[in-house]
């Protein structure tokens, strides 16, 4: 969830920059588009990271081998 929040707050300062360059042609300095650039590049790493994440859970308790479910009594019991 982290990713996509900073992939979409950078894609909002992206369009601010844009538009203020567009609007009263300022021309803006290197440091506003190198910030966009590193949350863009550091939200599509936590994205892909946290796609891995659940992927490496999912493996995790498929590795385990426990059963989904467990009974209190079965057949057997009942029958004694």
């Amino acid at each position: 969830m982290f990713g996509l929040l900073f992939c979409i707050v950078a894609f909002v300062f992206i369009l601010i920059i844009i538009g203020k360059t567009l609007i009263y042609g300022d021309p803006v300095s290197g440091w506003p588009s190198t910030i966009c650039i590193v949350l863009f590049v550091s939200g599509i790493q936590l994205f892909c990271l946290g796609i891995m994440g659940e992927y490496i859970a999912k493996e995790y308790m498929e590795v385990k081998h426990r059963p989904i479910y467990i009974l209190k009594e079965t057949e057997k019991d009942n029958k004694e």
